[in-house]
């Protein structure tokens, strides 16, 4: 009887080892074509980047200016940019708080898929810093979610002004606080960026 429990128990776990290796491997093959449905977007973005929607929060205002032929309004504070693909669906919204001194960067990115869902999500961050080669460092943090809406990959780098890697802890540099919230698709990230009746989702 034992022996039965035993074998039984050896069988079950080797049954959840296999869902389980199966799920990864599932993960890896979503999470590749995740990472080129991204490059796509990226790619359209460049060839495109003329036809961005840009609205801009100017500070103590609550009406957005849209941006058109480079004529930027004074005191910008939020930087929202909106791209459309070939049929009009919205497949990346950012948002950039302003430095007024140029001295940081930091921006936030949503990518959506063909239902609108959000697939991936990338908070960037650039400071000045003496302390490393060039006297720039960046941070990076990117994530990928299935159509679940469940975080599947997450990856997080430190770089230097050419893309070198940098081996130190990121709380070492002084990066804003604030982390970039992910929304779940276009329609409700619309809306928590105040952009809804700027844009028009309608295809």
């Amino acid at each position: 009887m034992k022996f039965l429990i035993a074998l039984a128990t050896i069988i079950l776990l080797l049954y959840q080892l296999s869902i389980a290796q199966s799920k990864k491997g599932d993960n890896k093959k979503d999470v590749i074509e995740l990472k080129r449905k991204k490059t796509a977007i990226e790619k359209y973005l460049f060839k495109h980047r003329k036809d961005i929607i840009v609205l801009v929060k100017v500070y103590g205002k609550k009406k957005l200016v849209k941006v058109k032929n480079e004529n930027w309004p004074e005191e910008t504070d939020i930087i929202y940019n909106v791209l459309k693909d070939s049929t009009g669906r919205i497949v990346l919204i950012s948002k950039m708080p302003y430095s007024q001194s140029g001295d940081w960067y930091l921006g936030y990115e949503q990518y959506f898929d063909d239902k609108s869902k959000t697939f991936a999500f990338s908070d960037a961050e650039s400071v000045f810093d003496d302390t490393v080669k060039d006297g720039i460092v960046r941070r990076d943090d990117l994530f990928y979610y299935n159509d679940k809406f469940q975080l599947i990959y997450k990856l997080n780098s430190l770089t230097g002004l050419k893309g070198m890697p940098i081996k130190r802890n990121v709380n070492e540099f002084n990066f804003h606080n604030e982390k970039g919230v992910v929304y779940k698709n276009v329609d409700v990230c619309l809306k928590a960026y105040g952009l809804l009746k700027y844009i028009s989702t309608v295809k």
